[in-house]
């Protein structure tokens, strides 16, 4: 009997584990690499389509790996726009100046300003880069 519970303990243990190995996401690529992934890709193929020996088959190909990286620059512009957005309407509130009778602001609250504030900036910068990659395809 004690073996068959500690049989009935290894097996929950075992399959709590797998399950949780299933659910963490790969990890991403930093957004720096996509871009530069994105710049090479479109340099292999600016410089594919200017060689005096591109066949006709490959145009296909080529304009696909193209759409491709469009594709990806798209996404990574949406998301970074969602993040923009969320960022600020986070960063919002702490705008508002105290007024003269109100206590001074916090320490805290200024960090928070500071932190939201350059992540704003971030997501900003990321818009722009993605949508330069996508008008260069």
């Amino acid at each position: 009997m004690r073996s068959l519970a500690r049989l009935a303990w290894f097996v929950l243990l075992f399959a709590s584990v797998a399950a949780s190995a299933q659910s963490v996401p790969p990890p991403q690529r930093p957004f720096s690499q996509l871009v530069e992934l994105w710049g090479r890709q479109l340099d292999r193929i600016a410089a594919r389509t200017e060689q005096a020996d591109l066949l006709p088959v490959e145009i296909d190909g080529l304009r696909e790996q193209a759409t491709d990286v469009r594709t990806a620059a798209m996404a990574a512009a949406a998301f970074a726009r969602n993040d923009l957005a969320d960022t600020k309407k986070l960063l919002a509130p702490l705008e508002l100046k105290p007024g003269t009778d109100a206590p001074p602001e916090s320490d805290a609250v200024k960090a928070d300003r500071e932190r939201l504030t350059e992540q704003a900036t971030v997501a900003e910068s990321r818009v722009k880069q993605c949508e330069r990659r996508t008008r260069s395809c």
